[in-house]
């Protein structure tokens, strides 16, 4: 794999760098977003190097426009990646193009004075989730030099992570590495114990090969959220209409691990549940507390609304004061609605004040499927 770092300065002076980013963030979040504010180094990285950088990103989940029509209307304009153009502006200082259609890029590319360029959500295009040589070979005509610095897309085999590195010399950038090497330590210490796993999110089926993962490598795997709620249902216990998955079959093979665990009590409201209870919180926090590892993946309650994110307060709380006490201890927390609740605890858009032994992932199911042991499409295309 090509390290972007190993590039010498004088080769990236005067030439385009295609950047592809993580900006499949809440509107909501974006100031507690790790995927922007890394985005945004590594962005700051090349234009110290005198390069210019389109950055290429997704949002959501749009319907594909077929003939590609500025501007975005109905419901694919709430997933138009141009807000972000204020935002790197902002951060970075300097004057930021919006480029609305991919086949237009060139051209507004060399009539621009501008060095940062934000093209617009891409799949918006056809080509993109279809992994398409085709739109990928016009992705590499806007630029000289591809950089993958998206390990949350990495899983994904579309043409911006997968066909691209094949139309244009291509190179991991220091975020994807940094992933990367973090979270090859984590399946390395798995061996360090107690291990406590901590599952949530809104559904179990997006987590069943991790939770195979963990049946074998964890001491205890903690679950809240959606994927508890689907064990709960499928225990016997009435969920109401709380988050979770339809088939809750999915999940009968875990039930008789000794090492898993389910809410002792909830908090419930309007037929939902929406938070673990006291008794289930006390029980998790004693189990991070005897932890030597310890890895997050999905809040365990609603952490959207103010009153029902006492359980992941807590949890985050329990890791941070272990980070702090015991050197030899580690913990890995991702997903992008885990880590955005993380920033926000600490009321920064850094991680400068968490200590080193805790490591914030970007990924997702990204992130899941590397732990898992699986191999990310985006990271085998760079080998």
């Amino acid at each position: 794999m090509k390290l972007f770092s190993s590039i010498p300065n004088k080769q990236l002076k005067g030439k385009t760098v295609l950047l592809r980013v993580d900006l499949n963030v809440h509107h909501e979040d974006l100031h507690y977003s790790l995927r922007v504010v890394r985005a945004i180094k590594t962005v700051q990285a090349i234009r110290a190097q005198g390069a210019r950088v389109v950055i290429l990103s997704h949002q959501g989940r749009p319907d594909p426009i077929s003939n590609f029509q500025f501007p975005v209307s109905g419901e694919n304009k709430k997933l138009s990646l141009k807000p972000f153009v204020a935002v790197f502006k902002k951060a970075l200082q300097e004057n930021v193009v919006f480029i609305p259609e991919v086949t237009k890029g060139n051209a507004i590319i060399s009539k621009s004075k501008a060095c940062v360029f934000v093209c617009e959500n891409l799949r918006f295009w056809k080509g993109e989730e279809q992994n398409s040589i085709a739109f990928a070979r016009q992705l590499a005509h806007l630029g000289d030099v591809y950089v993958n610095d998206a390990f949350a897309d990495s899983h994904r085999a579309h043409a911006s992570v997968d066909a691209i590195t094949r139309c244009i010399p291509s190179y991991a950038g220091p975020t994807l590495i940094h992933e990367i090497r973090a979270l090859e330590g984590v399946r390395k210490q798995s061996r360090k114990h107690p291990f406590v796993a901590v599952v949530g999110g809104a559904k179990a089926l997006d987590k069943i090969e991790l939770l195979h993962w963990f049946m074998n490598h964890a001491d205890s795997i903690l679950t809240g959220g959606g994927v508890a709620n689907t064990f709960l249902a499928w225990c016997g216990y009435e969920v109401g209409d709380s988050v979770r998955d339809l088939d809750t079959s999915i999940v009968r093979d875990f039930v008789s691990c000794p090492a898993l665990h389910i809410p002792r009590d909830t908090v419930i409201s309007k037929n939902k549940i929406l938070d673990i209870g006291n008794k289930t919180i006390r029980f998790y926090v004693q189990e991070i507390q005897r932890s030597r590892m310890v890895v997050w993946n999905g809040p365990v309650g609603d952490t959207d609304i103010a009153r029902f994110q006492d359980g992941s307060r807590a949890l985050w709380r329990a890791i941070l004061k272990q980070a702090r006490v015991r050197k030899d201890f580690y913990a890995v927390i991702g997903g992008g609605e885990t880590t955005a609740f993380v920033l926000k605890e600490i009321n920064a858009i850094s991680n400068d004040k968490i200590p080193p032994n805790i490591f914030l992932s970007t990924g997702g199911g990204a992130m899941l499927e590397f732990l898992s042991g699986k191999a990310l499409p985006g990271i085998q295309a760079l080998r």
